[in-house]
């Protein structure tokens, strides 16, 4: 964290706060998978949640991603990180060429945000929730996903295809391979909760299958296991 100099949009040279968060190696993974090379998507991944984690705990508003072309990093491999609407920072891999020079083989990512706007919440007062009296019900989802279909586009689709009572939408594996032609495998984790009785299976289920009928119908997924 520190003060960096930079040109505004009228060229003139001025000052702000930043955070600069970086990423290598084997972070993301458990201590028994550390043999297999670490691949860029994984890498980018790994710094991505641990940003949206740091959000959540800073009260950050709502923090979204916009895939573009930024000098310093390997093309397709970089975005514009949105907050509250406008541009705070960017995210992506450190250019393969740069990467070489400095003798550094495995994927390196770097973050860089405003201060101001990651803290724009962080001293205000939060309030409390009464804690859940009905236990939670979870169903999971694997799906395979075409080229261009985005985990916001996904998880937006989810929530408005889900009841009040879709409390949680978790991501937990991803995989992409040559078999795939492309495409992406994803599986979710989904939690519902009523605040008022528990939920009976019946319900869940029902509204699991409404979930996955919109997504087939909205983004044309394929719904494994079907």
């Amino acid at each position: 964290m520190g003060r960096v100099f930079y040109k505004d949009a009228k060229g003139a040279y001025t000052e702000e706060d930043r955070v600069c968060v970086g990423l290598m190696g084997y972070a993301g993974r458990s201590a028994t998978d550390c043999v297999r090379p670490v691949e860029s998507g994984e890498a980018i991944l790994w710094l991505k949640g641990a940003l949206e984690s740091l959000a959540y705990r800073l009260h950050t508003p709502p923090m979204t991603m916009k895939a573009t072309d930024i000098e310093g990093f390997d093309k397709g491999c970089a975005a514009v990180i949105i907050i509250a609407g406008r541009p705070a920072g960017v995210i992506g891999l450190i250019n393969s060429d740069v990467r070489k020079k400095r003798r550094i083989m495995s994927p390196l990512v770097i973050a860089e945000l405003k201060r101001s706007v990651l803290l724009t919440n962080a001293f205000k007062v939060v309030n409390a929730k009464d804690v859940p009296m009905f236990p939670a019900t979870t169903r999971d989802i694997a799906l395979i996903s075409g080229a261009g279909v985005t985990h916001e586009q996904l998880v937006q689709v989810m929530k408005k295809a889900g009841p009040a009572e879709l409390t949680g939408i978790t991501l937990f594996d991803i995989f992409k391979d040559k078999k795939l032609n492309g495409r992406t495998s994803l599986a979710y984790s989904l939690e519902f909760r009523s605040p008022e009785r528990t939920l009976k299976d019946d319900e869940v289920n029902a509204a699991l299958d409404k979930i996955k009928a919109a997504l087939k119908a909205k983004l044309q997924v394929e719904i494994r296991g079907e």
